[in-house]
């Protein structure tokens, strides 16, 4: 293919003419021949050419092609009209628009998390899994909390109760999304009712009075607890006590914050900030450890799910005594459980610390497989079973991952078995597990 140019224009009533012949070059993309000309003038206005082919030649009907360089070029904007396809497109720009909202307090966020949770059903599974994706990001901490606004804790636990009730509704009634249910669940907590939240407001008041730390960091933390209550009180709550363990080295209580994601500048953004650090007398340390190790439990009964002593606790029953104005609690056993079981459970918190990791990974699995049919039916709360088997499958994960140096310079049989046993424990919490299985075989 030739181009044959007789004359270009400048701007302007004075134009050049000029006669050339060019051969068109191969691009090397589907058969296409290209053209280059440089032009080194701005002024040049456009370019009349037409095309030759052998002996035939190509016009525009009876005209030269002519090319216009006052023609701005103009980039086409690419065609979002496939954006969002394999998302819940609609149902995630719902969320984007209540997301303000929701930075309010977790009260908010869990309520509206509880009104999204049928739209999110509707959509299917890309809508649960968007769900997931955005409360994944608040329990990791990539969404905010808290913003300029005080919510009493029993609040709190009754909005994430609410949520976690209607994710259990939801996990027995559509069996195909238990998967990632259960992975949603894991990442909110189990909440509870009015007076599991409200025990984490009236017992730091106690633990105040009862150990005469009324000011300093126990005051500024109160006053955290009290309006803005969240999972970060848990990695506080264990600083104080690792900081009082080691005979008050203010250096544990930094690494146990540090280690769980929590500095100093994270302390001093909450909307009540926290100043001070943990400075305690000797005498104060016998009774803060018992108290605060009893407040553990109800900080973890609201805001960790995957738990495990929490998650037994809530399984096999217990009861927190009230104390003047503290209100008191009674959690029931579960029904239906084997009348082995609370010995099963006993045996895997006996060697939860355990150097070998072998016989308490036998334990896990054991109290998994016997919770695996009540999982799967319309067992009577079935959401604390669901949480207790999130907890032994984290505690099982943690095991193995302490158990690497062991298996350094293990027998090949025992490392295949200490496989077999990884392999069984994700077969656990797999729905689609068949090809699980038959490696087991």
């Amino acid at each position: 293919m030739v181009c044959n140019t007789r004359y270009i224009l400048f701007e302007g009533p004075i134009f050049v003419f000029v006669l050339f012949q060019t051969s068109y070059k191969h691009s090397g993309l589907n058969h296409i021949q290209v053209v280059e000309i440089e032009l080194d003038d701005g002024r040049y206005k456009g370019m009349p050419f037409v095309l030759r082919r052998g002996e035939t030649w190509i016009k525009n009907n009876d005209s030269d092609f002519y090319l216009d360089f006052n023609t701005k070029v103009t980039k086409k904007s690419k065609d979002t009209g496939d954006a969002g396809k394999g998302t819940a497109k609609d149902f995630l720009e719902r969320i984007a628009d209540l997301e303000e909202d929701a930075q309010r307090s977790f009260m908010h966020r869990f309520n509206i998390a509880a009104d999204l949770v049928d739209q999110a059903r509707d959509a299917g599974l890309l809508g649960i899994v968007g769900l997931f994706v955005w409360i994944r990001f608040m329990s990791t901490r990539q969404l905010i909390w808290n913003k300029n606004y005080n919510v009493k804790p029993r609040e709190i636990s009754q909005a994430q109760d609410r949520f976690t009730d209607d994710l259990e509704n939801m996990y027995k009634s559509y069996p195909q999304y238990r998967e990632i249910l259960r992975m949603l669940l894991s990442a909110v907590g189990r909440g509870g009712e009015g007076d599991v939240g409200q025990r984490i407001r009236d017992e730091i008041l106690v633990i105040q009075r009862n150990n005469d730390c009324k000011g300093g960091i126990m005051e500024e933390w109160h006053q955290k607890l009290h309006n803005n209550t969240s999972p970060d009180d848990v990695v506080i709550c264990q600083a104080i006590i690792d900081y009082i363990k080691s005979d008050f080295d203010i250096n544990v209580y930094w690494d146990t914050l540090n280690k769980n994601g929590i500095t100093k500048e994270r302390l001093l953004s909450y909307d009540r900030a926290i100043h001070s650090e943990p400075k305690f007398r000797s005498d104060q340390k016998e009774g803060l450890l018992r108290d605060l190790g009893n407040y553990m439990r109800s900080l973890k009964a609201v805001h960790s799910g995957a738990d495990l002593e929490s998650a037994i606790a809530t399984c096999m029953g217990y009861k927190s005594e009230g104390e003047g104005f503290m209100v008191g609690v009674q959690i029931n056993p579960v029904n239906g459980l084997s009348s082995g079981f609370p010995d099963l459970l006993q045996f895997v918190l006996d060697h939860v610390e355990d150097k070998s990791a072998e016989p308490l990974l036998e334990g896990l699995l054991e109290a998994r497989v016997e919770l695996r049919p009540l999982l799967t039916g319309s067992s009577e709360r079935l959401k604390d079973l669901i949480f207790l088997d999130i907890a032994l499958d984290s505690t099982f994960r943690t095991a193995v991952e302490r158990s690497y140096e062991e298996l350094n310079d293990a027998a090949p049989e025992k490392i295949m078995y200490f496989i077999s046993l990884v392999l069984e424990n994700l077969a656990l919490s797999t729905d689609d597990n068949e090809d699980i299985l038959y490696c087991l075989k």
